[in-house]
């Protein structure tokens, strides 16, 4: 019995190794570091073709891609 349950508990263990972590907001973004800064200017965020520019899910993306590209300078 005290066999199974050490295995367990180390099978668990390792296991929970290999979990990913919590987002930390609704929007991942990867950057690059090129050597030098990017040129600010205008962005747009769009909807894809066939998606619902109104939805809540979009507003909520859209906003926050807004937020930040706004921090960094851009219109």
């Amino acid at each position: 019995m005290g066999l199974a349950l050490a295995t367990m508990v180390v099978g668990a263990g390792a296991l929970a190794g290999c979990t990913t972590t919590g987002k930390s907001g609704p929007v991942e973004v990867t950057r690059f570091h090129l050597g030098a800064p990017l040129e600010t200017g205008t962005l747009t965020v769009e909807a894809m073709p066939g998606r619902d520019q109104d939805s809540l899910e979009y507003k909520t993306y859209a906003a926050a891609v807004e937020t930040e590209a706004l921090t960094h300078g851009f219109t």
